[in-house]
């Protein structure tokens, strides 16, 4: 689902070449070829990557002004936005997504590795516990070049995710099984069997 988002927002790299720069929007503008088209700025930038993406640097001229040149790329993604990042084709502005994809990751990780009935958690499950939590804290300034389609994925799947945590935690827990009684007088059930035989007899 990821890199379907990836291709349709119309990014050229990966999760690794976005985060590090790789998937930057610095390619060459192909608003020379589509100057006399009504297209947004997130539109061009997009048909620029996915020229970058298909081993070119420009679009065709013998293209028309409103041809897409992969069938992934949705345009509309460009105008579709919400709140304070209308255009899901580009970074967040206010790169509020990129620390809310980490915080919340922070949440989830958080919420799903508690042991249950409040028991003591062993040394290697704290130490995965907290390698993961720094993971996580490091998706924030990683992830500042990456298209705001993508993070809003990601966000609403880490909120479900920890919804669901919550959810199985409050009516679905794990229960622990009980533990064996621990008796006080020795038990010889080979004593118990030869005094009934006795008894039997007499």
């Amino acid at each position: 689902m990821a890199e379907s988002i990836r291709r349709m927002v119309g990014a050229s790299s990966g999760l690794w070449g976005m985060a590090f720069g790789s998937g930057s929007y610095e390619a060459p503008k192909a608003s020379d070829v589509l100057k006399e088209a009504p297209v947004p700025d997130g539109v061009i930038n997009a048909l620029d990557r996915v020229a970058e993406w298909k081993g070119t640097t420009s679009l065709p001229s013998s293209a028309p002004d409103t041809a897409i040149l992969s069938e992934w790329l949705q345009p509309s993604l460009a105008t579709e936005g919400m709140l304070w990042f209308p255009n899901l084709m580009v970074p967040d502005p206010l790169m509020i997504l990129p620390f809310a994809v980490s915080g919340l990751t922070i949440a989830s990780l958080y919420a799903g590795s508690r042991a249950p009935n409040k028991t003591k958690e062993k040394p290697a499950h704290t130490i995965l516990k907290r390698v993961m939590m720094t993971f996580a804290l490091a998706i924030g300034p990683l992830t500042l070049n990456m298209p705001a389609g993508i993070l809003l994925y990601w966000s609403a799947s880490t909120v479900c995710a920890f919804l669901t945590h919550v959810l199985l935690d409050m009516f679905r827990p794990i229960r622990m099984p009980p533990k064996p009684c621990k008796r006080t007088i020795p038990y010889s059930p080979r004593r118990k069997v030869v005094g009934a035989v006795k008894m039997a007899r007499r």
